[in-house]
């Protein structure tokens, strides 16, 4: 007779590595607020608004530092659900990006 056997290690591993993935991701999406934030043009006095770049590079380098772990096990693994993570956090980093420079004044009201 055939049982069903759940291999714990691998079990506690998955979700110890959900677990890294959501809080890495939340650690770095709070960096990533205040980093919109002072790359936001918050002068808001009708002048054509402009991105602050110390803001931007700031925008920039979190985005990259909050890959690097998707991108390295992408390389490590080479599984589709390692480089399906990494091909949504590269996607995800540059819209960001791009949309930091093409709305300036997202903090105007």
């Amino acid at each position: 007779m055939n049982k069903w056997r759940v291999d714990t290690a691998k079990v506690k591993m998955s979700v110890l590595l959900v677990c890294y993935t959501a809080g890495w991701t939340w650690i770095m999406g709070t960096v990533l607020q205040f980093a919109l934030f002072f790359a936001a043009d918050s002068r808001c006095n009708g002048d054509p608004p402009r991105t602050n770049m110390d803001g931007a590079w700031l925008v920039i380098a979190t985005v990259c530092v909050w890959a690097a772990p998707f991108l390295a096990t992408a390389v490590w693994r080479r599984s589709v659900v390692s480089v399906s993570a990494a091909l949504i956090s590269t996607v995800v980093g540059v819209a960001v990006v791009v949309d930091t420079f093409a709305s300036p004044d997202a903090f105007c009201f």
